[in-house]
């Protein structure tokens, strides 16, 4: 009843189905992580969205879903005659994993970013801190605080997609340079040693998600002050709260305004504080944590 219910009155649910939460405007705005978090401009971004992938021929829109969900956004991958073809068992992936494997790599091949995601999903590890440890032990090569002898002969630079991929099978099977970083971007720079740690976007050890502190102010103290480290899902994301509309969830908790984009005062504090508590809650009563942005 209650999937019904969601069906009839979830606003979002269509541009959900068309586009999942893979949607173009994360670049002009800002908020794309490129190479490792150095750049704010990446035009290959279009052809790893949605939309992109569609026009490809490469996916079909969303028509499979996660267990007991009601949006139905899940693309699924095609077949297609190409080395890189991922098996369409698999799902085609949503934005964190597109944007970590893809721009923050500085990959623009979308084919590289499927097969990316079926190789993360197979080895069952993260594909957020996977594509930004990836990230960084390119920007390390790049500086030349590595080199081939300790990749195992990969050329570990940003947009060498066949090199993130076997970057990923290393760290899967835990082999030869793949054993260093499967620890993740602050255990890497650690051995590593030298200035590698200069390069390791974390908190706590944990690899920020792919949401720019740049431009996300609050959700950039969201992810210091968090006690699991960067996280975007328990955060405050600060383009949701420029609206009304984004802000009437909380009205209850008596936060009664939006507020600017840049704003960082003490009232844009106070409704990170009392959205982290919000987060909480649902998750306390097994919510959904996409349902308050549809």
């Amino acid at each position: 009843e209650l999937t019904r219910v969601l069906m009839e009155t979830i606003g979002a649910r269509a541009s959900r189905r068309e586009s999942g939460d893979r949607r173009p405007p994360y670049v002009p705005n800002g908020n794309l992580p490129i190479r490792n978090f150095q750049d704010g401009e990446f035009p290959e971004w279009a052809d790893v969205t949605a939309s992109g992938m569609v026009s490809l021929g490469l996916i079909k829109r969303g028509m499979h879903t996660c267990y007991g969900c009601p949006i139905n956004c899940k693309e699924q991958p095609l077949e297609f005659d190409d080395p890189l073809a991922p098996d369409p068992d698999y799902s085609a992936p949503e934005y964190e994993t597109a944007a970590s494997l893809g721009p923050c790599c500085g990959v623009g091949d979308p084919k590289a970013v499927l097969k990316g995601q079926e190789l993360c999903n197979a080895y069952s590890i993260d594909s957020i801190s996977t594509g930004v440890t990836i990230a960084f032990a390119m920007e390390c090569f790049e500086r030349g605080i590595i080199d081939e002898g300790d990749t195992g002969g990969i050329e570990l630079k940003f947009g060498n997609g066949e090199a993130m991929l076997e970057a990923i099978r290393m760290i899967g099977e835990r082999r030869g340079f793949g054993d260093i970083l499967a620890d993740g971007s602050k255990r890497a720079a650690e051995k590593i040693g030298g200035d590698a740690w200069k390069y390791a976007v974390n908190v706590k050890g944990q690899e920020l998600p792919m949401h720019d502190p740049r431009l996300k102010r609050a959700l950039g103290l969201g992810y210091a002050v968090s006690p699991t480290g960067a996280d975007h899902m328990h955060n405050i994301h600060d383009t949701m709260m420029v609206s009304e509309v984004g802000v009437a969830r909380m009205k209850p908790l008596g936060i009664l305004e939006s507020l600017p984009l840049e704003d960082l005062s003490s009232r844009k504090v106070r409704m990170l504080i009392y959205h982290v508590n919000l987060r909480v809650l649902d998750n306390c009563a097994l919510m959904c944590m996409f349902v308050p942005w549809l």
